[in-house]
């Protein structure tokens, strides 16, 4: 089994960390420490890959300075372009395969087929067959393409009683040694800071001329070269990210604009805390795509008179024009059928079979034509009384599912259903975080639904039902699980999650009373502690009382105990109550998850469609009109740790200038923003992403030249593409070069045929275009996969406190957490310092000093920076310094700490992704200090 990981995933990797930087789905920061000396200053050690040396890099953090959205950027290898030098030009079949075999003498006097051998070039594999036409050698096909060749191979051909055949073998090697398309120089940046790719380069001719222009097309300079233009480098980022070795590249238009207003990033301002499940709600000026309108219900304008038999009504679909749906009948791409009140596109041409189409989403086969699900027609029916209109029942469907209640305790995701409501069809899967249910999906959303209906999450508890062991099963907001397979009884199960009992298993000796337990806290936020005391036999606690068990425990409380006057006790592992229900065995296991439904009538409604109302016998003049509501995108939050560490986008909508994002559920403070910078498109950049055509052949590299060809003429491209065209040009009877005259439109594959020549033997190909054409995604296109991360950190504060020491260490930390506080740090400069205020002799207490507290042995700390008012200091054993410690330096000189404020940052947290160890250096507020961390994936 063989296989290949394409270098794209390496600049997927990259994206998703750009990306995450950019959305703030996580938040990177800088951490700057070690003021100490190295053992040799001018060579600093290697970074040790080992957790031990992780944790001392971590004790020795002073600053972190968040990476913002600005602060990193895509960088490629700087490549300025020079006068005299061969570039590479851009060619899809660069790789250690044999592409074919140039046919340079077809020999004569051949009577049967020659052998021919293919050796040497470092690779194997490559094998070739001649055909021949009057003794003549008129071609030798390739049969094999074998791989390794690093150089061209040599080409032998023997037998077949004739001579003089001459051929050799092509390895598609570029200019500068490389093999792989991404290792070639086939792009430069010029003094005008624009970036161009070469697409030809003149069968590896010298460039003398500087590639020039902005437009969409091509350029072909007098040496022969064509260059495309792809970008330029703005000023901003030249003053980043550009260096002596790396240049930045960048897209400069954003999705959103080609999306029209699609939310397709979310930051993270604040991830909050405490939540179980959460709901995101958007208010906007953009909808979904699918339900740009939510019909709501219907008012009467008029109720008429004289229906006495009763009314119908046929509700206008959300595309006019569809034919009814009819099995054999022929059907063409972009017509629209109605079937069951569904309304679908073809996308594939065909004839349509039965049975119908019923599906709610996507592209399904019917017959042999694809039909695309785009909406259903809303329906319903009209309900009279005394003759008159007095209201409508509309049938509708699932739109999506609220979570009320995330619950507690499941072991696995519950299953989903609905009572009442009267629809059918629907199907929904809940999703997991952690041991709460997190969402719903809609899978299905059903039909007919005339009300709300109910929706439940798991298997109720029933009377005399058999259950299984390991199953779970709720009765009102409590989840059990079945720890004794049987059948349910006839009385609900009423465990709420008490303590059963605690066993003795040393009772110590000489208690003379109760010690005082401590019980932790229940699972569930509305539970109670256990009750509970010793009860005591001459000094020896005989066994645990327990006056109430409390309620809420999932899992078995940890017990600690104090006092009683003795020693000695240990106690065992507390049991929860469990309880027969009929022959069955339950257990408390949580609370059960609660939601709701919303439902929509009809999809795909961009207006509010008009209403005919017709009686069944006699009536007339009833009139009524539909009420709506624009719909929202739909935003699901993924929950790790009661926090909202990312947004899952279902529906990213369209038409979105500006949008709010609240959130709601049962923890607090979290704090979303969409993204929707639309990008700058008055750019020359922005014409090239926006207007490069896909799928054009811009040039066609030789394989054979063949021979005996007399004069230029047109070569035949044919492909799944259209209007390519191009001119054989003759040297010395060979095909030399191929001029391109249109380069087409839509090509993926082509083939080149030299039909119209009157020579033999040669051979071409068409070099394809990346999708969507140069241009079109720069970041990509030109195979970035590595991140340059920039920081300016000279003017920075810590706490209040100019650092003026130095710097030998830094590195990159990914989401730490704030000190002492739940949830990740969120704010751009923070500090792993302590501060200590107090009366400072500034003569005999010095940077980098280390002091004691208490005594000589004592925790210690160092100092980072010190004024007459007070000290930054590191706290080097993670000792915790309080308001009064006398703190004592080498000389035995003592600071008394008057005032404590502890760092922001938690310096152990977070994951450490990048050690750098540097020469000295010291930020100043006078003198600029930038560092730039290249990462390459």
């Amino acid at each position: 089994m063989s296989s290949l990981l394409k270098s794209p995933l390496d600049n997927s990797i990259a994206n998703a960390v750009y990306n995450e930087i950019q959305n703030r789905s996580a938040r990177y920061y800088y951490f700057l420490g070690k003021t100490l000396r190295w053992t040799d200053e001018n060579n600093p050690p290697y970074p040790v890959d080992s957790f031990a040396y992780e944790l001392a890099t971590r004790n020795e953090i002073i600053t972190l300075k968040e990476v913002n959205s600005t602060d990193v950027a895509f960088v490629i290898p700087r490549a300025d372009w020079v006068s005299g030098q061969v570039w590479d030009m851009y060619d899809d079949q660069y790789s250690t395969e044999v592409q074919g075999i140039n046919l340079v003498n077809g020999g004569y006097g051949y009577s049967s087929t020659p052998t021919v051998v293919i050796s040497g070039g470092g690779g194997s594999g490559a094998a070739a067959t001649a055909n021949l036409t009057d003794g003549v050698v008129t071609s030798i096909v390739l049969t094999a393409r074998g791989f390794g060749y690093t150089s061209q191979p040599t080409v032998s051909i023997s037998g077949g009683g004739g001579t003089g055949c001459i051929a050799n073998a092509v390895v598609n090697i570029a200019y500068s040694g490389a093999q792989r398309l991404e290792d070639t120089n086939c792009y430069v940046l010029t003094d005008d800071f624009n970036v161009y790719k070469c697409l030809d380069n003149n069968n590896n001719a010298v460039s003398m001329y500087k590639p020039i222009g902005t437009v969409v097309d091509p350029v072909i300079m007098p040496d022969g070269y064509m260059w495309k233009y792809l970008y330029s480098i703005p000023i901003a980022l030249r003053n980043k990210f550009l260096t002596d070795l790396y240049m930045p590249v960048v897209n400069s238009i954003r999705s959103q604009f080609y999306s029209g207003g699609e939310i397709l990033n979310i930051k993270i301002d604040n991830a909050g805390q405490n939540y179980t499940f959460a709901t995101i709600s958007c208010t906007g000026d953009g909808y979904r795509k699918q339900d740009p309108l939510l019909l709501q219900n219907i008012n009467i304008s008029y109720p008429g008179s004289g229906y006495s038999s009763g009314a119908t009504m046929v509700i206008d679909s959300p595309f006019p024009g569809a034919n009814p749906w009819v099995s054999g009948v022929g059907i063409l791409l972009g017509q629209r059928v109605e079937y069951n009140n569904n309304i679908y596109e073809c996308t594939v041409s065909g004839t349509l079979a039965s049975p119908g189409p019923s599906h709610l989403s996507g592209i399904v086969a019917n017959g042999t034509a694809g039909l695309k699900y785009i909406g259903t027609r809303a329906t319903g029916t009209v309900v009279t009384s005394g003759g008159v209109v007095t209201g409508f029942a509309l049938n509708g469907m699932i739109y999506d599912v609220t979570m009320t209640n995330g619950g507690l305790g499941y072991t696995s995701a519950p299953t989903v259903g609905l009572s009442g409501g009267g629809g059918t069809g629907f199907v929904g899967q809940s999703v997991m975080n952690g041991t709460s249910v997190g969402r719903v999906s809609v899978i299905s959303p059903g039909s007919g639904f005339t009300s709300t209906p109910t929706i439940t999450l798991g298997t109720a508890w029933t009377a005399s039902t058999a259950v299984t062991l390991g199953q779970q099963i709720y009765y009102s907001n409590r989840l059990y699980t079945v720890t004794a397979a049987g059948t349910t009884g006839t009385v609900a199960p009423t465990i709420t999650g008490s303590v059963a009992t605690i066993p003795v298993v040393s009772g110590g000796a000489g208690y003379t009373s109760s010690p005082t337990f401590t019980i932790s806290a229940p699972d569930v936020s509305t539970g109670t502690a256990p009750v509970i005391s010793a009860n005591i036999s001459g000094g020896v606690i005989t066994s645990i009382s327990i006056s109430s068990g409390g309620s809420g425990y999932i899992n078995t409380p940890l017990i600690t105990f104090t006092g009683g006057g003795g020693s000695g006790l240990v106690l065992g592992t507390p049991t929860l109550q469990t309880a027969s229900n009929g022959t069955a065995t339950l257990k408390y296991a949580g609370v059960t998850a609660t939601a709701t439904v919303n439902l929509k009538y009809g999809s795909g409604y961009s207006a509010l469609p008009g209403i005919a109302i017709s009686p069944v016998s006699g009536g007339s003049g009833a009139r009524g009109y539909f009420v709506g509501v624009k719909s929202e995108a739909k935003l699901i939050p993924l929950i790790v740790g009661g926090q909202i560490t990312s947004v899952q986008i279902d529906d990213g909508g369209v038409g979105y200038t500006y949008v709010n994002l609240s959130v709601s559920g049962d923890g607090n403070s979290c704090q979303l923003s969409a993204d929707l910078s639309v990008g700058d498109i008055n750019t020359l950049q922005a014409n090239t992403e926006l207007l490069t055509p896909d799928g054009r052949i811009m040039a066609y590299p030789i394989i054979s030249g063949g021979y005996g060809y007399g004069q230029d003429f047109p070569v035949t491209i044919t492909g799944d593409g259209t209007g390519a065209a191009a001119i054989a040009h003759v040297l010395n009877g060979q095909v030399h070069k191929i001029e391109v005259t249109n380069y087409g439109l839509g090509y993926r594959w082509c083939k080149v045929s030299f039909e119209q020549g009157s020579g033999t033997g040669a051979v071409a190909r068409g070099v394809m275009a990346p999708y969507g054409g140069h241009g079109k995604d720069p970041i990509t296109g030109m195979f970035a996969k590595t991140l340059m991360f920039y920081s300016n950190v000279s003017k920075d504060t810590n706490q209040g406190f100019n650092v003026n020491n130095d710097f030998r260490q830094l590195g990159i930390l990914k989401n730490p957490r704030q000190f002492g506080a739940y949830g990740n740090l969120a704010s751009t400069l923070a500090s792993a310092c302590y501060v200590l205020t107090g009366n400072v002799d500034t003569t005999n207490f010095l940077p980098d000093m280390q002091l004691n507290l208490g005594t000589a042995n004592g925790p210690m700390f160092r100092i980072v920076s010190v004024t007459s008012t007070g000290m930054l200091v590191q706290s080097i054993d993670n000792a915790v310094p309080s308001v009064g410690n006398v703190l004592i330096n080498p000389s035995g000189y003592v600071f008394s700490a008057a005032g404590v404020t502890p760092p922001t940052a938690d310096k152990y947290s977070g994951n450490l992704l990048f050690i750098d160890n540097k020469i000295a250096f010291t930020p100043t507020a006078d003198q600029n200090v930038t560092l730039r961390t290249i990462i390459h994936f």
